[in-house]
């Protein structure tokens, strides 16, 4: 009867299976008999938590003892057969073990063990390691295992032939990225002080690290914003987080594993338009399933207005002078002059309401006194387009009261439909019913008329009279 606790990945090989009869001399010398056929014997594998039982029973134990040969495997994860373990002894009828004979296993009893731990020290569950022999090759004194981390973060080889392997890291914890320290794997020596005491490496994991800075248009970080986090799935995004909050134009989010992302701003930089167009973007692991350092940039804007200046007829006004305030009355811009286009524009405004003064306007033009009122809105999506005004001047056509006002026509791109202004002050002409009010006759331009072409009748009458009375005098 024989018995041998095999490790969890070794697996016994029946057909490998050697078993012959020995005798001892009288000067104590082994000699190795006849071979045992598999009649002669029982073959029976007990699984416990420790490992498999090989039960081998002899049913008709002859001679002095019994040479034992058996082989195990082990074996990966895809199950293929990485290398044999040979194992050779002899036990006598009464349990002595004749050293004469080969009784040592072929294979050293060397173990390694891991523990696996996060940037905080915690044990990493799940974690995935890659465990072969150095340099690998599948031959028949290959390893190649996968070891994976239980809830204290540990795992432990099974016995190892003394010798080199390689040890790395095939599949960090989502989140997160194998240290810089281990990235090339490890390089392990097996030798025979690690049959008393394994070897323990204590590998840490570091989080994946993804940058959103923010900006403006001018590529100045900004001080202050919130933003929520989402992530991507089969139903569509899922909150991540909602209060991710900017400070001094950055934010750094750590443990983020690949994925397709969406970024919200909530709150925007005081004095910014709320940009509510997302910042999308994908994390992806490269070759060596590495996440590496990514940076994005968020920006936001400040609104802007333009305002054209025309004529009643259409046509584009230069050299009118504006000034500009807000809806509290305070002076944002003086001096602010049409161009040749007839336009002012006006950039790096916040959200809130603004109005135009004209100040000075061209000979022949009515000056508009009149505020002419806009608004920049609160949020945008994206770049925000600039909020557009057209005012037209009405010409000089009677004599203004130049202490009077005039309501200027405005028309808003965004309202076509123009509002007309009315001239006040203007002197007005009586017409000729209300002359002949009081009994005076009114003097109309048609008797003026008359009285002149009767005149010049006469004067060419006398004219051609005295031409013949000269004609006369001469003949006589």
């Amino acid at each position: 009867y024989f018995t041998d606790l095999l490790e969890l990945n070794q697996v016994f090989v029946p057909e490998l299976l050697i078993i012959n009869r020995f005798s001892v001399s009288a000067n104590g010398e082994v000699i190795v008999g006849t071979q045992l056929s598999p009649s002669d014997f029982n073959v029976a594998l007990k699984t416990t938590t420790e490992g498999n039982i090989l039960e081998i029973i002899i049913n008709n134990p002859e001679g002095d003892g019994l040479q034992i040969i058996f082989t195990t495997s082990i074996q990966g994860d895809d199950s293929h057969e990485i290398y044999k373990n040979k194992f050779k002894f002899a036990v006598g009828k009464d349990g002595f073990e004749y050293t004469s004979l080969p009784a040592t296993v072929e294979i050293d009893n060397g173990r390694v063990h891991i523990i696996k731990t996060d940037e905080l020290g915690n044990p990493m569950e799940g974690v995935e390691f890659g465990f072969f022999s150095y340099p690998h090759g599948y031959g028949n004194n290959d390893i190649g295992v996968y070891l994976v981390t239980d809830a204290d973060g540990k795992v432990s080889t099974q016995r190892l032939k003394y010798g080199r392997y390689y040890l790395y890291e095939s599949m960090p914890s989502p989140g997160y990225n194998v240290a810089d320290n281990f990235m090339e794997g490890a390089i392990i020596n097996v030798t025979a002080d690690d049959t008393v005491e394994m070897q323990t490496y204590r590998i840490s994991n570091v989080p994946t690290k993804t940058w959103i800075y923010k900006q403006n248009e001018n590529e100045k970080y900004l001080d202050w914003a919130l933003f929520k986090l989402e992530l991507l799935t089969e139903d569509g995004y899922m909150l991540i987080s909602d209060d991710l909050e900017l400070i001094e134009g950055s934010i750094l989010i750590t443990h983020l594993d690949e994925g397709t992302y969406r970024l919200t701003e909530i709150e925007a930089t005081q004095g910014y338009l709320l940009n509510t167009e997302p910042l999308v973007f994908e994390l992806s692991r490269n070759e060596d399933n590495y996440l590496e350092v990514n940076n994005f940039i968020f920006t936001n804007y400040r609104g802007s207005v333009q305002l054209l200046k025309m004529d009643e007829d259409k046509l584009k006004l230069e050299g009118v002078m504006f000034d500009l305030y807000d809806d509290k009355d305070v002076l944002i811009k003086s001096g602010l002059l049409t161009n040749l286009d007839g336009k002012i524009v006006v950039d790096d405004l916040a959200p809130g309401t603004y109005y135009f003064k004209e100040t000075k306007t061209l000979k022949g033009l009515v000056l508009n006194k009149a505020p002419i009122t806009f608004t920049i809105k609160a949020s945008a999506n994206g770049k925000p387009e600039a909020v557009r005004l057209e005012v037209v001047n009405d010409k000089v056509v009677l004599t203004p009261d130049p202490t009077d006002e005039q309501t200027p026509t405005v028309v808003d791109i965004a309202n076509p439909t123009p509002t007309d202004g009315k001239v006040k002050g203007a002197v007005k002409v009586p017409t000729a019913v209300e002359q002949t009010k009081g009994g005076q006759t009114p003097k109309t331009a048609i008797s003026d008329n008359t009285n002149v072409f009767m005149f010049v009748i006469i004067l060419s009458a006398m004219y051609i009279t005295s031409i013949q009375l000269k004609k006369r005098f001469k003949k006589i």
